[in-house]
């Protein structure tokens, strides 16, 4: 406390909080595929939102919207081996006259 002032705490690295539509329009996305998202568990509550009544706010600076891309990136399709076998592909056709 300075000059019987209480300070202000330092809010430089604090996220700025969106609503649902707010957060849809940064995302370049509809908000319906925001409820999608969290619908579908690509945004988890606590960790991507905060959910109080019916009200949606996500979190929004450069170190939640990294974290988020990283998650919402798809993940890698596992590539099915190919079969390998040791007789030909081809059999030899034997015309008779």
């Amino acid at each position: 406390m300075k000059n019987g002032l209480a300070e202000k705490p330092n809010r430089a690295n604090d996220p700025e909080m969106l609503d649902l539509t707010a957060f849809a329009k940064k995302m370049m996305v509809s908000t319906n595929t925001i409820r999608n998202w969290i619908k579908l568990g690509k945004l988890i509550e606590g960790q991507h939102y905060i959910h109080v009544g019916r009200v949606y706010r996500f979190p929004w600076s450069h170190d939640c919207l990294a974290h988020l891309m990283r998650s919402l990136a798809p993940e890698p399709v596992a590539t099915r081996p190919r079969m390998v076998t040791r007789r030909q592909n081809h059999t030899q056709l034997v015309f008779r006259a």
